[in-house]
């Protein structure tokens, strides 16, 4: 997209309008600003020409003449006009200062050229900011009027006002969600240049610290997390470098860290915060964003990089809709208290520590397919010299170089089509599934499945069953009949009408077909 201020050039009301900035102005207080010796006609005149040249294009001061009496060359009045030109302060203040807002970001948005960045306002902050730094500038001029300070900003509220991209903002779909703003310019993680920062990227997440793009090594670093994961390092650096991606179309996942507790799982997610920028980071947690009475929660991760929580407990996930939402590349309703209500394309990455993994109920490929948990093989470093083995400060210098090396490996990652999975990653991301799927738990202890058997047990025993289980288990699950269903289709099972039972079960009712009971919790046949 062309910035606002090509747009401005390439239209005809404003070509008129543009008028080149005078950067060495001395600025002085115009009301003060003493009248013209020569009060003549033509001395006004070139008085007012000279004035001109010491005035910003914005600004139009000129004296006139007035004479009271014709008959007396002594009696002419000089008056002191000012005139603040809207179109051409808009202009100005725009060269200088670009904002912009959208239908789907009312409040719209700052640029900070020192960071190549982006920040959007919050509620009322665009007539405030640019409020401020109106009245800041004519101050210096020596004016304070509240007509040119409002007239001002309604200008620049309405040619601010970008309708391009309808219901959507630029910093949702971005055309370049590789590009990562960090202290010495942009760097594009497809290219592995950096390029000049530029407001059209439109990027809200900046780094503080600088890159070189041929510097990645960081051995320190790499060895503790060698120590701390062994071969699923590879994943987890993929990973947060895919924090640097503002983007989930690649692909979709969440990552896990997991240990039963000391081994520095916090440590370790307090230094992956830092590397991301504290700014750049939300901390939602997991149970909270499956909370649909938590309305404000999403909003949290609007505009970040990653939404990094440490020692999640194990709150059984309500609802993993929103999670899979967020992660799936689509838009999510959120909302800021006193804000109107938007819809956003989130690219916060999720990342979780865990001493116990939390519940859910979601078995669908849809959510294990995101499910990616890294086992700590490290144990228990609590009162243990484990930790000295490793140099804090050799880390922190490394800090620019193992961004780096994480979005090379991110990189490879995205050229492949996905994470790198080593066995252990698959082995511990899948025992978690496992260990949330109930009925999977309930079929291999009291049913067994035959696609070629046309019997089949009556729905309503197979769902008491069900409810029974979760009950004496203390499990969470649906167990209505249609839930139960849905789970059974999935291995090929499927209810119909039928007499074709086991034993001497032979009454007409709806019945799963191949699916048998081996044991009951509720039916003395099997004791």
């Amino acid at each position: 997209m062309d910035s606002l201020k090509e747009a401005l050039n390439k239209s005809p009301e404003f070509a008129q309008l543009k008028v080149i900035s005078k950067n060495t102005l001395e600025p002085f207080d115009v009301n003060k600003y003493p009248d013209p010796p020569d009060k003549s006609e033509k001395g006004i005149r070139a008085y007012n020409k000279e004035l001109a040249k010491k005035l910003p294009s914005w600004l139009k001061v000129w004296f006139q003449s007035e004479q009271k009496d014709e008959n007396d060359p002594k009696s002419v009045i000089i008056h002191r006009h000012i005139k603040v030109d809207f179109l051409a302060y808009g202009y100005h203040f725009m060269n200088k200062t670009r904002v912009e807002s959208f239908p789907a970001l009312s409040e719209g948005a700052i640029y900070d050229p020192s960071k190549g960045t982006w920040r959007t306002f919050g509620k009322g902050e665009f007539t405030k900011t640019t409020e401020s730094r109106t009245t800041k500038e004519m101050l210096k001029w020596g004016l304070y009027r509240e007509s040119d300070i409002t007239g001002a900003r309604r200008f620049l509220q309405r040619i601010s006002y970008n309708e391009e991209y309808g219901k959507r903002s630029p910093f949702d779909e971005n055309q370049h969600p590789e590009l990562v703003a960090f202290a010495n310019g942009t760097y594009s993680i497809l290219t592995n240049k950096m390029q000049k920062s530029s407001a059209d990227n439109y990027m809200l997440n900046a780094h503080e610290y600088a890159v070189d793009p041929d510097r990645d090594d960081c051995p320190e670093t790499e060895r503790l997390l060698a120590a701390m994961m062994g071969d699923a390092a590879i994943t987890f650096e993929e990973f947060i470098g895919y924090m640097f991606y503002r983007s989930y179309r690649p692909f979709q996942a969440f990552l896990w860290l997991y240990g039963t507790g000391g081994e520095g799982k916090s440590t370790l997610i307090r230094r992956i915060t830092n590397l991301i920028g504290r700014d750049n980071v939300s901390a939602s947690k997991p149970a909270d964003l499956a909370n649909g009475d938590r309305r404000f929660e999403t909003a949290n991760l609007y505009g970040k990089e990653a939404n990094i929580v440490a020692d999640v407990g194990s709150d059984y996930l309500k609802s993993t809709a929103v999670i899979k939402s967020l992660t799936g590349g689509d838009y999510i309703a959120a909302e800021f208290k006193g804000i109107q209500n938007f819809k956003f394309m989130n690219y916060a990455k999720l990342l979780f520590s865990a001493n116990e993994m939390p519940a859910f109920s979601d078995h669908s490929s849809g959510f294990a397919d995101r499910v990616t948990v890294i086992k700590m093989i490290n144990g228990d470093t609590r009162h243990t010299h484990w930790w000295d083995k490793f140099d804090d400060a050799k880390m922190d210098e490394e800090t620019p170089r193992f961004a780096m090396k994480c979005m090379h490996m991110f990189a490879k990652a995205l050229k492949s089509g996905g994470l790198t999975k080593p066995d252990s990653v698959v082995k511990a991301s899948q025992e978690w599934l496992d260990a949330n799927d109930h009925f999977k738990e309930f079929l291999d202890q009291y049913a067994e499945i035959n696609l070629n058997d046309d019997r089949g047990e009556a729905s309503t025993v197979v769902t008491a069953e069900y409810k029974r289980f979760c009950q004496d288990n203390n499990y969470m699950d649906k167990t209505t009949t249609q839930a139960i269903t849905k789970k059974l289709d999935a291995y090929g099972v499927k209810k119909v009408s039928s007499r074709r039972g086991f034993d001497n079960d032979t009454g007409s009712t709806r019945r799963y077909i191949g699916l048998r009971l081996t044991g009951s919790l509720l039916n003395p046949r099997f004791n």
